[in-house]
C-alpha cells in the first residue's frame, strides 16, 4: 500500500494488492483443479512424459468437450487471475503444471464448436493447431480420417465428432 500525496490515507489508488490477486490465482487454480477431479483427469497425468500420455491427453479432451463451457470459464477465470498476478516465480512443478492446463484449454477451445471460429481466425499458424506435443507426432503419422477412426474405437465420441466437425 501506498501513502496518498493528496489525502495522506494509505491506499492502492483502485489497483487490488498483489496479495489479493495472487490469493485469487491460487483459489481459482484449486478450484480448477477440483473442476478435473470430479471428471476423473488430474494435470499430473497430462504432465508426466509416458507412452500413455497421449492416450490421456485424448481422454481428458473427450470428457471436457462434455462440459466444454464450465471448464473454459473456470481456465480462463484462472488465466486472467494468473495473468494480472504476474510477476509469479511458481516453482518448476507448478509451471509445468500451469502451462499444461493453458494448452489443455487452448486444445477444448480449440475444438468446441461455439469457440472454433473466434480461435481459429487468431491463428497464426499451423503449428499453433497441434493436438500433441511435436514428439509425439513426429513418432505417429495420421491422416484426419485415421485419427477419427481411432478416437471413436477409443470411444471418444466427443473428441471425433469435434475433429470430423472442425474441418481441419
Amino acid at each position: 500500500m501506498l501513502v496518498c500525496s493528496r489525502c495522506s490515507r494509505r491506499t492502492t489508488h483502485g489497483f487490488i494488492p498483489k496479495s489479493d490477486l495472487v490469493a485469487t490465482c491460487d483459489q481459482l487454480w484449486h478450484e480448477l483443479e477440483a473442476f478435473l477431479i470430479k471428471h476423473n483427469i488430474t494435470i499430473d497425468s497430462l504432465i508426466t512424459p509416458t507412452l500413455e500420455q497421449p492416450v490421456y491427453l485424448d481422454d481428458a479432451l473427450d470428457t471436457l468437450l462434455g462440459v466444454s463451457s464450465s471448464f473454459l470459464r473456470i481456465a480462463q477465470q484462472f488465466q486472467e487471475a494468473w495473468q494480472l498476478a504476474q510477476p509469479l516465480e511458481p516453482n518448476h512443478d507448478e509451471q509445468k503444471a500451469y502451462e499444461t492446463m493453458f494448452d489443455l484449454a487452448r486444445r477444448v477451445a480449440t475444438l468446441s464448436p461455439s469457440y472454433f471460429s473466434r480461435y481459429m481466425s487468431g491463428m497464426k499458424n499451423d503449428d499453433e493447431f497441434s493436438l500433441y506435443d511435436s514428439a509425439y507426432a513426429a513418432q505417429q503419422q495420421y491422416t484426419l480420417a485415421e485419427t477419427i477412426a481411432r478416437h471413436l474405437q477409443a470411444g471418444r465420441l466427443r473428441l471425433a465428432a469435434a475433429l470430423e466437425n472442425s474441418e481441419i
